[in-house]
């Protein structure tokens, strides 16, 4: 019988703490997207003095989660990739494009767009805070990615091999970066269309969906995955309770002859 590789009690505690800077910074940056991208980053490192008791309980419950797949991340892994197959392939096929940046992006920047275009205002409100969940999610999740360096799952057998920080593009398996897309994408999708039938229950599935092809690709971890997953959905949330609390932020689409993306711009 093989024998599984599990975290020391120090890795897991070290891996714990990480998922929870993660969790406060995915509320905390979208409180203030436009400041957290610079000269107050350090002061929203030191912010979760000021979590009340739910704030807490959400984080440690992500944390609690991540710390468990984390200890069956290898046997995770066997399982999924025994089982791997065509059906597995064609599910992941279908629903992958909703995590990959250059899919995701483009699609709903062009939707949010059109609906200013048209005066679709719910779809504008929609693509919009999809948008600005997306760069802050991005922001935190490239920023941890450099930070950690963890070895993918097709890179190395052991799910317990980390490089620390460093500008490099290999071992960037913590946190799934389609799992943080995904989620930043369709959760306020989600939320805006809630009393439409259907919507959220399909956007919720897209997202997991998504984030669990990752698993079958073996490309990540499900720590990685459900970290990732987290991340999107809470960096959504706290922008949605900026946005419906008056926070004067938009997303702008930029298109020109050698450029395009979105930016975003914000008055504080």
């Amino acid at each position: 019988m093989k024998r599984m590789n599990y975290p020391s009690v120090k890795q897991a505690g070290l891996f714990a703490g990480l998922v929870l800077c993660c969790s406060f910074l995915s509320g905390e940056a979208a409180e203030r997207p436009g400041r957290i991208l610079g000269q107050d980053l350090m002061k929203t490192l030191s912010a979760p003095a000021c979590f009340d008791s739910r704030d807490w309980l959400a984080a440690g419950l992500v944390a609690g989660g991540a710390v468990t797949l984390y200890s069956l991340d290898g046997e995770i892994r066997d399982t999924v990739q025994r089982n791997r197959g065509g059906t597995t392939n064609a599910v992941e096929n279908i629903f992958k494009s909703f995590g990959r940046v250059e899919t995701a992006l483009p699609a709903f920047a062009l939707t949010y767009a059109g609906a200013a275009y048209f005066g679709n205002g719910k779809l504008k409100e929609a693509a919009g805070m999809s948008l600005e969940s997306f760069i802050i999610a991005g922001f935190i999740f490239q920023s941890v990615k450099y930070l950690t360096h963890r070895d993918r799952p097709c890179e190395n057998t052991s799910p317990y091999k980390w490089h620390g920080p460093g500008i490099y593009d290999q071992y960037q398996s913590f946190p799934s970066g389609d799992a943080a897309t995904a989620f930043a994408l369709l959760t306020p999708v989600a939320h805006v269309y809630k009393d439409t039938p259907l919507v959220a229950p399909l956007a919720y599935s897209a997202a997991a969906f998504a984030s669990l092809g990752r698993l079958n690709h073996n490309d990540h971890w499900a720590s990685d995955v459900f970290v990732g997953a987290a991340l999107g959905f809470f960096t959504a949330k706290a922008v949605i309770k900026y946005r419906e609390t008056g926070g004067d932020v938009a997303v702008i689409p930029v298109i020109s002859a050698d450029k395009q993306g979105v930016m975003l711009t914000g008055r504080f």
